[in-house]
């Protein structure tokens, strides 16, 4: 494994983890939130 894929996997794991810390409490508190939508469309875009 190099360097670079391991990066890859760190930062993924980071972004991963940052999204269900911050969506998780929002969506438990409200499912039809514009931010969450916001996110996906955010992330599909890319």
């Amino acid at each position: 494994m190099n360097a670079k894929k391991m990066v890859q996997i760190v930062v993924g794991s980071n972004v991963l983890l940052l999204f269900v810390l911050v969506c998780l409490p929002i969506f438990l508190v409200d499912p039809d939130s514009n931010v969450i939508q916001a996110f996906l469309n955010s992330i599909q875009g890319e």
